[in-house]
């Protein structure tokens, strides 16, 4: 149905002399592509609605899928068990924060520091992890190490901060926890494939 939608849409721009019609299967993957994120968006959005924080999806977007991005990682074969699959991990994120939230503050803080040099020792060593679903070129393999490791090193700076903000200011830190496993739930996905892949050459 995406694929028939996204087609539908590319037909277009073809009868108004948009694009040429050599260009239709390069512009149907990018309606596939666009319209399958948006959705994933607009679900994750209105789970956080339904939960009365829209905080938690914005900040599990910004931390989960810019990283993941370039780092690689698992794939699902179709878009709709991308869009559940998704939809699934930002309500694991959710539920693991509420579970570390239950900890005492300094023993929080200690495993937010520890998840986040190791998210950076990971993604530095290891990223990016192709995946059979997602293959990338030797030149972009190469350009998004490169981003993944800027990436990293900035975010997770960040967050180490908010943490050490949250916990002397002895503020809520609900939102910034979110954001930490969102994060490590990024890198693991990357290393799952990496395990899977040398499970598989073996």
């Amino acid at each position: 149905m995406l694929h028939q939608i996204s087609e539908k849409c590319t037909r277009v721009l073809i009868h108004n002399h948009i694009i040429s019609s050599e260009e239709i299967e390069l512009y149907t993957y990018g309606f596939e592509q666009v319209i399958s994120t948006s959705l994933i968006l607009v679900s994750i959005f209105i789970i956080s609605a339904l939960m009365h924080n829209i905080w938690f999806g914005l900040l599990f977007t910004i931390c989960f899928s810019p990283l993941r991005v370039f780092i690689g990682g698992f794939h699902c074969e179709t878009y709709a068990k991308c869009f559940f699959f998704s939809n699934g991990v930002f309500l694991v994120s959710v539920f693991l924060t509420k579970v570390l939230m239950l900890l005492p503050a300094a023993f929080t803080l200690f495993i937010n520091i520890v998840i986040l040099l190791l998210c950076n020792i990971l993604v530095y060593r290891f990223a990016p992890i192709q995946h059979p679903n997602h293959l990338l070129s030797p030149k972009r393999a190469i350009r998004n190490k490169r981003k993944a490791r800027i990436l990293v090193i900035v975010q997770c700076s960040i967050l180490t901060v908010g943490n050490l903000i949250c916990f002397v200011g002895q503020i809520d830190m609900t939102l910034i926890e979110l954001s930490v496993v969102s994060t490590a739930l990024s890198v693991n996905f990357m290393m799952v494939a990496k395990l899977h892949t040398k499970g598989g050459k073996s």
